[in-house]
């Protein structure tokens, strides 16, 4: 193990206050559990009762002293609230389809530097106005430099409203992806130090300022499930659980991987959505053994994913040999093929590549300049939250039984951040949030704050570089290229996405189909029952 030199303090700050931004190494936001995969209404028909709550309302936990401005509130109740308030620029599901009820025409030019967006001027806000571009260009520029949404926005340049229904967006680098970027909320221009800024979703707030009513010009209100949505406030977790069980509440979300992970009952409908939180293994470049992008690569085969996410996360992940959703086009099966768990395999890697047992003492040794070298691989690892330690442990007999010591670190979070920021390791465990265009930019740029292991790879950026900037017909290619380039150099190891939660009662509501960044995306077609 090499720890990084005294030259790299100055960039210690930085690295701290970026790892709590958008580097969750200790959190997550996901759920699910064994039987998850299955279609909710077919699970529903296994209790045959209707839930209490079918009696026409619909209750909601929220913080009424925090704001309901989806930029500055601080409360994940509300920031759900906030769901059924603002439309989004654009929505992506489950399935990675994209959608817009604002955007009725997006255009790239100069190759995907720039964007020009035509917005819907036919839906209104809640104040009684139009939406307008300006409204769109607005929020748009809010997101890219907030904490929350900050973070995709990697080469936006800015946004401007030319005229009443068209809205441009100047991006420093081509992204013909931009607009998966873009399930961002739209509030009313100029709103951002409000409370309750004005929205166009489907409810909007009530005079009372403790419900939320339908939006009567929101396009097919006549089919929105329920009139009005109660505001309740519990002060615990506690209070929060019976409320749900005593059907005070009707939906709430749930981050079972989390050591906040609340226990709700099991007569439960409960639907799972996949987040873009990947977990991965990253790399010291600075230490002798793993700065081998070779010894990386045979590494990749040595993970057990499937195990990872159905036993060690219980469920509530989804498998990733690649970081690339695994319902999106993008994801290559043959090339997650070439990394999945072989430890025969990765055996006979390190064979080809003379790490091997060369004196004979049951373990391996890698030769610098014809000298056998043992092999002790020091991996840290985040321990609160759920699963994580014990993927590192399984990697780790894997290994052990192979003849490859890897010594696993269990660590406190501020333990976890000291060791990263001073180089005490040779592997470490990582979650990140990556961009629903899988941007790794930010992980992998030699000066990003995120780069933890120091890996430097212009080529690898301009893989990454020239996926961004394909159009249609090139882009499955060009992804391709930037993935097998991934798995070459292997400057980390995926492992998982998250998933998370979405808890009703059981054969209450049909229709729901929640995605990351809008549970409520086609609540027109939600049914009470």
């Amino acid at each position: 193990m090499i720890k990084q030199n005294k030259g790299l303090k100055k960039r210690l700050f930085v690295l701290m206050i970026a790892a709590i931004l958008l580097f969750s190494a200790c959190g997550g936001n996901s759920a699910d559990n064994k039987d998850k995969d299955a279609d909710p209404k077919a699970t529903a028909e296994v209790g045959k009762e209707v839930g209490k709550s079918g009696d026409g309302m619909f209750g909601m936990h929220a913080n009424l002293s925090d704001t309901f401005n989806p930029y500055t509130s601080k409360a994940v109740e509300n920031r759900l609230v906030c769901q059924l308030i603002f439309d989004n620029v654009y929505d992506l599901d489950e399935n990675y389809k994209l959608s817009s009820r604002i955007v009725t025409e997006a255009v790239p030019t100069k190759g995907g530097a720039s964007w020009t967006f035509k917005i819907d001027n036919t839906i209104m806000m809640h104040d009684g106005e139009p939406l307008s571009a300006k409204d769109v260009a607005y929020s748009i520029s809010l997101a890219s430099g907030s904490a929350r949404y900050g973070g995709r926005f990697l080469n936006y340049g800015g946004a401007f409203a030319a005229g009443d229904d068209t809205v441009i967006v100047a991006l420093t680098k081509p992204n013909n992806m931009f607009p998966y970027l873009l399930n961002v909320p739209i509030i009313k221009y100029g709103s951002y130090k409000e409370a309750r800024p004005a929205g166009s979703g489907a409810y909007k707030f009530a005079e009372d300022g403790a419900s939320l009513d339908a939006f009567a010009s929101y396009k097919e209100a006549e089919k929105l499930p329920f009139d009005k949505v109660y505001l309740r406030e519990y002060p615990n977790i506690e209070s929060q659980i019976t409320a749900f069980e005593d059907s005070e509440i009707d939906i709430v979300t749930n981050d079972r991987t989390s050591k906040n992970n609340l226990g709700y009952g099991g007569n439960n409908e409960i639907r799972s959505l996949t987040t873009t939180n990947l977990h991965f293994f990253g790399f010291n470049m600075k230490s002798k053994f793993v700065q081998d992008p070779s010894y990386r690569y045979a590494m990749q085969l040595a993970v057990d994913r499937e195990h990872a996410a159905k036993v060690a996360m219980n469920g509530n992940a989804v498998a990733a040999p690649l970081p690339v959703l695994p319902k999106s086009p993008f994801f290559h099966q043959q090339l997650a093929k070439s990394v999945g768990y072989n430890m025969e395999k990765c055996q006979q890697v390190f064979h080809n590549l003379e790490v091997r047992d060369h004196d004979n003492d049951g373990k391996l040794e890698y030769l610098i300049t014809g000298i056998p070298i043992e092999i002790d691989i020091n991996l840290i690892v985040c321990v609160e939250s759920a699963g994580k330690g014990d993927i590192a442990k399984k990697f780790a007999e894997d290994m052990r039984e192979m003849g490859i010591t890897v010594t696993v670190k269990e660590l406190s979070w501020n333990d976890y951040i000291q060791a990263l920021t001073d180089g005490e390791f040779d592997m470490y465990y990582g979650e990140i949030i990556i961009p629903a265009d899988f941007n790794l930019t930010k992980m992998l740029e030699a000066e990003s704050p995120l780069n933890y292991g120091l890996f430097d790879d212009a080529e690898l950026i301009g893989f990454i570089d020239e996926y961004l900037a394909a159009g249609d017909d090139t882009r499955a290619d060009k992804c391709y290229n930037m993935l097998n380039a991934l798995i070459q150099k292997s400057p980390i190891i995926p492992i998982c996405f998250e998933r998370r939660e979405v808890i009703m009662h059981r054969n209450v509501f049909s229709g729901v189909n929640p995605s990351l960044g809008n549970v409520f995306l086609g609540i027109t077609e939600w049914k009470m029952h």
